[in-house]
């Protein structure tokens, strides 16, 4: 059965040949390339943020893309709308202006995007399993027999899921301790592959609000291989953090380190 991806990626396939003709490239040549979708961060799509990364060879971009409200996990948080306060978390960095340094010591952002975003990915892959054995064994319709093989199944997943984060690590020599660290370490692996490729960060709704924090983070990341300033585009976001947040992103689009593009409904 052709599915929606199977159709979007289809119309997606014609408009890329439509702007390779456009600026006098030879469309073949060009997406014989890793031209496509390399990084799909699905696998627990009901229980998680999901997120895609493309590589596009005609405009030379990797693009980070955050899905917006779905599941009902989605939902709550985004209800838990409280502010958090963090340290000014763009403080060490060295290209952007004193003010924007030192004016604010903290900033307050949405606590649900940011916990999304941020929180402790090994600690999250086991509270999962541990969530799912706690349904097996309050399960009045599954045998006692059928609950020990269950739970043992869950124990393996949990193993293996942990044993991923380690190969990752070793993979990108670096420590992954969130889903933004792992996000980031796919982008930049990206971008080292494709020296002169821009980085652009989009999402819609809560999607928008994730590109929002995750392109003020990637915007302060020293690596070499992120070209600034990283584009970050959201539609339909909702507020992500308070005045001091805005003020001290605001410095960050005057000092060249990123460019946000925020689109709404004008109704």
């Amino acid at each position: 059965r052709y599915g929606v991806f199977e159709t979007f990626m289809d119309a997606r396939e014609k408009r890329m040949e439509e702007s390779a003709v456009r600026m006098g490239l030879n469309y073949a040549s060009v997406a014989s390339g890793n031209m496509g979708v390399h990084h799909f961060g699905d696998e627990l799509c009901d229980r998680e943020l999901v997120y895609a990364i493309f590589l596009d060879s005609i405009r030379q971009r990797v693009t980070v893309v955050f899905r917006g409200t779905t599941t009902a996990l989605d939902i709550k948080q985004d209800l838990r709308a409280f502010q958090r306060k963090l340290e000014n978390p763009f403080a060490h960095v060295e290209h952007i202006s004193d003010t924007g340094r030192n004016f604010f010591n903290t900033v307050r952002v949405h606590n649900g995007f940011h916990d999304y975003l941020y929180a402790d990915e090994r600690k999250d892959r086991q509270k999962r399993c541990e969530d799912s054995m706690k349904e097996v064994n309050q399960s009045t319709v599954i045998n006692s027999e059928e609950k020990v093989d269950r739970r043992a199944q869950f124990r393996q997943t949990c193993r293996e899921a942990i044993a991923e984060i380690d190969n990752l690590e070793i993979e990108f020599g670096k420590e992954i301790k969130s889903k933004c660290d792992l996000i980031m370490c796919q982008a930049i692996e990206l971008l080292e592959k494709n020296p002169g490729y821009q980085l652009y960060i989009a999402g819609h709704s809560m999607g928008g609000a994730l590109a929002t924090l995750f392109g003020a983070e990637a915007a302060t990341n020293e690596s070499p291989h992120i070209p600034k300033p990283v584009t970050c585009i959201s539609f339909s976001s909702p507020k992500v953090g308070n005045i001091a947040f805005k003020q001290v992103y605001e410095k960050l689009e005057r000092d060249g380190l990123i460019r946000k593009v925020r689109v709404l409904n004008g109704l």
